[in-house]
């Protein structure tokens, strides 16, 4: 994902307060390998927030399967 690691973003990760995740060595993400990172992203998570999804909205399918981490 990064070559080097921006500043803004290693003193985040030096703290623990920030995951950088991929589950592909791909350059670029396709839909499928952008869906498997958002699928185990609700898996590992213990509480879930989408914005603005709808019927039509790829994250559609993971807002139903993991409606139980909504947050209220």
């Amino acid at each position: 994902m990064y070559k080097d690691i921006p500043p803004e973003l290693k003193s985040l990760l030096d703290e623990r307060r920030l995951l950088i995740i991929s589950v592909s060595k791909a350059v670029r993400q396709s839909k499928v390998t952008a869906l498997a990172r958002n699928k185990y992203i609700c898996e590992v998570a213990d509480k879930i927030v989408f914005v603005g999804v709808n019927e039509k909205s790829s994250l559609f399918g993971l807002q139903e399967e993991f409606r139980n981490k909504l947050l209220p």
